[in-house]
């Protein structure tokens, strides 16, 4: 969807292989780095530090088990898969490379997820982090169906941003 609006797309992450599969498919005619753990800093050191300070957005699909009421075998917090994005905010966040309030150019960090996330307490604890480096979270619940899933359920989309843009 982002390629077909004109978004260019310079570094992706993707580890399963049949997504990077689809991923080098889709994006065959203009592929972007394509790396494969998103929670390593070595992955993110990757990449060159001119397109670092080029990063506008940063948007994922986090993983949600962990909080999905869909999942009877959720454990929320005490998953690993749901510190994820959290782990991305260690990373981003404090370097000037991509933080806007120390000279970067990234305007927005964010995920879609499940509704149920904000029954947990890691939600709040990402709100706080992202406040220490001078973004604020806000979200909205969306209607799946928008989004081409064929399931009429609640997402949610969240983002963090400079406060600065925030109104």
């Amino acid at each position: 969807a982002a390629v077909a609006r004109g978004v260019r797309v310079p570094v992706a992450f993707e580890w399963a292989g049949p997504a990077r599969a689809v991923h080098e498919i889709r994006f065959r005619d203009d592929p972007p780095l394509l790396l494969s753990d998103v929670t390593s800093r070595a992955e993110w050191d990757e990449i060159p530090r001119e397109l670092r300070r080029q990063v506008t957005t940063i948007f994922g699909g986090w993983p949600c088990p962990a909080y999905s009421k869909a999942n009877l075998e959720r454990r929320g917090d005490g998953d690993v898969r749901a510190y994820v994005l959290y782990d991305v905010m260690c990373i981003v966040l404090p370097a000037p490379d991509y933080n806007y309030q120390l000279g970067g150019s990234l305007l927005t960090l964010g995920a879609e997820n499940v509704v149920g996330k904000y029954d947990y307490s890691l939600a709040t604890r990402e709100q706080e982090l992202a406040g220490t480096f001078g973004y604020l979270r806000s979200s909205v619940p969306v209607l799946a169906t928008l989004f081409n899933d064929p399931e009429a359920r609640l997402r949610l989309i969240e983002e963090f941003t400079p406060w600065q843009m925030l109104k």
